[in-house]
């Protein structure tokens, strides 16, 4: 495994990791991201996002926003296999000196369990109201 910094050669790669269907599932956004938005993103924080490489194959990447929080994502053929750590143990050694921040759904175990073994810990709980249809559903 190998961290590369970004370049617009990754964004695509990006962009479809962060469009994967289990990925939309658990981000606080479940919109899809569209290419012109989606470039128009990386080209201004792009440089906030290290790529994660197994034998020079883009694996997944991890960024870090102006706020500190963290985006990570690992291709589905490469799960499982220690990259998520990986990577999060390379932002958070990079930006040592910043606070940084996960926002990980409740019913994401497997990023849940991830940032837990990365040192990462519990600060705030954010509970939500679901809101109901006028048909009481």
């Amino acid at each position: 495994m190998k961290m590369v910094n970004n370049s617009e050669q990754y964004w695509e790669f990006i962009r479809v990791l962060r469009n994967d269907p289990l990925a939309r599932q658990s981000s606080m956004n479940s919109k899809e991201i569209m290419a012109q938005e989606h470039k128009a993103y990386m080209e201004t924080y792009g440089d906030q996002y290290y790529i994660c490489t197994v034998s020079d194959v883009p694996a997944g990447y991890v960024g870090v926003d102006h706020r500190g929080y963290i985006s990570v994502a690992v291709s589905s053929e490469f799960r499982r296999a220690g990259i998520g750590k990986f990577m999060i143990q390379y932002i958070t050694e990079k930006y040592k000196d910043r606070k940084l921040y996960a926002t990980v759904r409740n019913s994401n175990k497997a990023s849940l369990a991830l940032f837990e073994s990365c040192a990462f810990e519990y600060e705030f709980y954010i509970l939500e109201k679901k809101t109901r249809s006028l048909n009481g559903k």
